[in-house]
């Protein structure tokens, strides 16, 4: 139940605070009918109506208002991050948050959080502190060192990217030209 209660949480929240608001309009309407004489109540009954309805249907109501529209705020913000993410087939952690503005580790939470939604799949490499995309895992390459001064490098890379030594600055796996046909 807690991995889906995100999903319902704002119409949950919304729904709860539109019905304490109804119950406030008509506990404002009732007191409002018998002050003007229509229709006649017992001033006992109105009372209990008033009690309830009014001081304790507004506060809550306009509190569960504000949740549900915080909560369906946050929803919508994760799935624009997702879809962001997406774009990329692997990011660093540090990358990631430098790009929103965060540290690597609020970057992280706000991933995890996407990931546990089912927004976006993939896994965070932790040898490497960057986010894969799952569809991105079988076409992973790896260059153990540089072929001209024999650096060790021992890195991942994707078809495409540019692999540039850390000790020679040699330019080991360049972009691959597109292939029109």
């Amino acid at each position: 139940m807690s991995s889906t209660w995100w999903r319902a949480r704002d119409s949950v929240y919304l729904s709860l605070g539109a019905v304490l608001l109804v119950l406030f309009g008509l506990g404002v309407a009732s007191g409002v009918s018998y002050y003007f004489g229509y229709p006649r109540l017992d001033p006992g009954f109105l009372g209990i109506i008033t009690a309830f309805c009014v001081p304790t249907a507004l506060v809550p109501g306009v509190v569960f208002i504000l949740l549900g529209l915080r909560a369906r705020r946050r929803e919508r913000d994760l799935v624009e991050f997702a879809a962001w993410v997406k774009t990329y087939r692997r990011i660093s952690l540090q990358n990631l948050g430098g790009k929103l503005g965060r540290s690597a580790f609020e970057a992280e939470k706000l991933l995890v959080e996407a990931v546990d939604r089912g927004f976006v799949k993939g896994f965070i490499d932790r040898t490497s502190e960057e986010f894969v995309l799952q569809e991105a895992v079988g076409e992973e390459l790896f260059i153990e060192s540089c072929p001209r001064c024999r650096g060790n490098i021992r890195q991942r890379y994707f078809r495409g990217e540019t692999i540039v030594c850390p000790y020679c600055s040699a330019v080991i796996a360049q972009k691959q030209p597109t292939n029109p046909r």
